[in-house]
C-alpha cells in the first residue's frame, strides 16, 4: 500500500508483488491447517486472513477476495461471546495477546471498508462496538490509576484450564498476600 500511495517500489514492481501477495494467500488458503499449532484454526488465523483479504480486495476488486473476507469475518465474530470478549483455542480460553489484542477488533473495522452489504457491515460493526464496550468496562472494573487496558486470561493448570477470574484471583492474591499488598479501593 505504502509503495502504490508513494509512488516508489523497492526491488520488484507492484505488480510482482500483487502476484505474490496473491501467491501467498493461495497457498495459505489450501495449507494453512499444515501450519496449526495444535492441528486447528485459531483466532489468528482469522483475523490476520481477513486483514489480508481486505487488502487483496483493494487492490484486486476481486470478489473471490469479498466472498473469503465474509467467511473470515463470520467466523472471527463467532469466536465472540455474549459480553464481547473473544475466544480462542477452540472457544476453552479467553483470547487474550501481548501485542495484538486489538487486531481483532481492527480487522474486523478494515473489513466494513470494503463490504458493500449493509447488513453485513451492521454486524461487523456491533461486534466492533459490543468488544469495546467490553475493554472498557473491565478495564474500568478495577483501580486502574494508568487507565491501562485490561485484557482476560486464563492460566493452564496441569494442561487443563481453570475459569479466567479464579486464575487471575489466585495470580494476583497469592502474590499479594505474600508481598503484604492491599487491594485499593474502588474509587
Amino acid at each position: 500500500m505504502l509503495a502504490t500511495q508513494s509512488g516508489r517500489h523497492g526491488k520488484f514492481d507492484g505488480v510482482q508483488y500483487l502476484a505474490d501477495a496473491e501467491r501467498g494467500y493461495a497457498h495459505l488458503r489450501r495449507f494453512n491447517p499444515r501450519y496449526f499449532a495444535d492441528g486447528k484454526e485459531n483466532i489468528i488465523d482469522d483475523y490476520t486472513a481477513l486483514m489480508a483479504l481486505v487488502e487483496l480486495h483493494n487492490a484486486t476488486g476481486k470478489q473471490a477476495c469479498l466472498d473469503d473476507a465474509r467467511a473470515r469475518a463470520a467466523s472471527l465474530m463467532g469466536r465472540q461471546q455474549a459480553d464481547g470478549g473473544f475466544l480462542s483455542d477452540g472457544g476453552i480460553r479467553p483470547y487474550y495477546h501481548a501485542a495484538e489484542a486489538g487486531l481483532p477488533v481492527i480487522s474486523l473495522a478494515f473489513y466494513t471498508d470494503i463490504e458493500p452489504d449493509q447488513a453485513r457491515r451492521e454486524r461487523a460493526l456491533r461486534a466492533i462496538g459490543l468488544s469495546l464496550a467490553h475493554e472498557l468496562a473491565i478495564t474500568g472494573a478495577v483501580s486502574n490509576p494508568y487507565g491501562y487496558a485490561r485484557q482476560r486470561f486464563q492460566l493452564a493448570r496441569d494442561g487443563k484450564g481453570s475459569s479466567s477470574r479464579t486464575a487471575m484471583k489466585r495470580a494476583i492474591g497469592g502474590r499479594a498476600k505474600a508481598q503484604g499488598w492491599r487491594r485499593s479501593a474502588r474509587p
